[in-house]
């Protein structure tokens, strides 16, 4: 029997258009890396795949407050933050 664990998810802007809620909690196994819990969340909104998760982009991730790659072990009850890049300018 694999381990498991639950991270909280919050998605931001149009992110949360997409999955049309601003928070959701994923179960994950207990070794479960950031790229991991992206992979599940696409699994259950396919229309996730915008983010591409090979080039870590388009979105910025933060994990418990602080930006992290893709590789970054995730653990029971971290808050995982999913945003676009803000764009601006004239």
């Amino acid at each position: 029997m694999t381990a498991e664990i639950e991270v909280k998810v919050k998605f931001l802007s149009t992110l949360r258009d997409i999955v049309g809620v601003r928070e959701a909690s994923i179960i994950v196994s207990k070794n479960a890396t950031l790229a991991d819990v992206l992979n599940v969340l696409k699994e259950k909104w396919p229309r996730l795949h915008v983010i591409d998760v090979e080039s870590e982009g388009p979105i910025i991730m933060l994990l418990n407050g602080v930006a992290v790659k893709l590789d970054t072990p995730v653990r029971e009850n971290d808050e995982i933050v999913l945003m676009p890049p803000a764009s601006g300018g004239l």
